[in-house]
Parts: structure tokens; C-alpha cells; sequence
């Protein structure tokens, strides 16, 4: 199973590279932690269903032979959202006859499903030296913090916008003297998700613009843990 907090790994077999490219996919606007559990659960159920323990990610969506409404029920029964255009993205990367460990991000795009940030994050995290920019949400507000320009709120559609922001998150990671890789996971770890057994105040505040969830504290009062979502 993945775990969010080191997604980074450069030395991926083919299996791993699958794994984290429908990761990448799966967790675009939801919770990262979350999706390494629904992504975990939904290969098991295929490798049962199959009778395949040893089979790639790609080899077993490749066994529903196009099936969608198929792989958007085992993806909706496997706690994954957006279940339906996922089903058509993770069919389409089974097909397909990309090289995941050259590709480039431009190729990925041209998955239905897949913007310029997922294709862009699958990539910084799995090759040495890459130079992109995964523009989600959190990314953008922490720009707009430090230059005070008007910054999107949302990874943007246009690839000319796009690259613009990038060019701009690029030259503030050189500034701070870190790889774009290393950029990425600074602000990562900034908004991450706090540990169970951190106090309210200091999830408070580490965690600006977050989706709260309520859970009741042993004291009866309503504490309100956070969840990061790579939007």
C-alpha cells in the first residue's frame, strides 16, 4: 500500500509505477491518505475476483475487457470517488501503451482524465531530477502568500496558464535554493494531515483552507481533526 508521506521513489518496478499512477489519479480531489487505502482495497478485490495475486495494476483492470460499468462498481464498492470517469481513466491507462518510467507528462494528458497537475505530480515523484511544478490548491495559496500577485485559487485548465504558474513555482523553489521535488514536499508537509495525537490547536493551525470532519473528544467537546485533499 502507498504511503502519502513517501510517495517519492525513483527506483519503481513496473507494478509500482502502475500503482502510483492510478494513485495519482484517484487522489485528485480527495483525501491522499484515504486513497491509498480505497486504491489498495480496489486492486485486492481484482486480484481476488481474478484469481491473479501476482498481476500488475494494469493487467488486472485489463481483465473487465472494456467492461466500465464493472470497474466503476468494484471502484464505488471500494470507497473510491468519482467512480464512473475514474473507471473510463483507469481503463484507458491499462490499454495503453505508455512507457511509464519515459513518458512525458504532455502524453499523459492525453488520457481522458488526467489534467497537467496529476500527470505532472506522477512524474516529479517517480524520476530524479525532474523539473515541474504539481500545482494543486495548496501550492497556489502558498504562492499567492509569498508574492502577493493574484494567483488561481484551482490548478488551471489552460496549458498556457499553467505553465506560466509553474515558471513562477519553479523559480521560487531555486530561490529557496530546493528541487521542484523537494518544493513540492515542503508545502505538503505544511498542510499535511496531523497525527491523531496532535492537539486541536496545533492541527488549527497547520491546517488552513481544509475540509474539517467533526469527532467527538473524550472530554465531550467537538475537536475538528483535519484532512489534507489535493485538489
Amino acid at each position: 500500500m502507498i504511503n502519502p508521506d513517501r510517495i517519492r521513489k525513483h527506483d519503481c518496478t513496473i507494478a509500482e509505477l502502475q500503482e502510483r499512477l492510478f494513485f495519482w489519479v484517484l487522489a485528485a480531489g480527495h483525501s491522499a491518505h484515504t486513497v491509498s487505502r480505497t486504491l489498495y482495497s480496489f486492486l485486492d478485490v481484482c486480484a481476488c475476483r481474478w484469481k491473479m495475486p501476482n498481476a500488475t495494476p494494469f493487467e488486472l483492470v485489463r481483465q473487465f475487457n472494456g467492461n466500465l460499468p464493472a470497474i466503476a462498481e468494484v471502484l464505488k464498492n471500494t470507497g473510491n470517488g468519482c467512480y464512473l470517469q475514474r473507471a473510463i481513466t483507469l481503463n484507458w491507462l491499462a490499454n495503453s501503451t505508455l512507457n511509464l518510467a519515459t513518458c512525458h507528462p504532455d502524453e499523459l494528458v492525453e488520457c481522458p482524465g488526467i489534467n497537467y497537475k496529476t500527470a505532472r505530480g506522477f512524474v516529479l515523484y517517480s524520476r530524479p531530477l525532474q523539473n515541474y511544478a504539481v500545482l494543486d490548491r495548496h501550492v497556489l495559496r502558498w504562492m499567492q502568500m509569498q508574492t502577493r500577485k493574484l494567483v488561481p485559487t484551482s490548478s488551471p485548465s489552460s496549458y498556457t496558464q499553467y505553465r506560466y504558474y509553474e515558471d513562477m513555482a519553479l523559480a521560487m523553489a531555486a530561490k529557496a535554493r530546493l528541487t521542484p521535488v523537494a518544493f513540492d514536499e515542503m508545502i505538503w508537509r505544511k498542510y499535511r494531515t496531523p497525527k491523531k495525537n496532535a492537539n486541536a490547536t496545533s492541527a488549527k493551525q497547520s491546517t488552513p483552507r481544509i475540509i474539517p470532519v467533526s469527532k467527538k473528544s473524550s472530554g465531550g467537546k467537538t475537536v475538528r481533526p483535519t484532512m489534507l485533499h489535493r485538489v
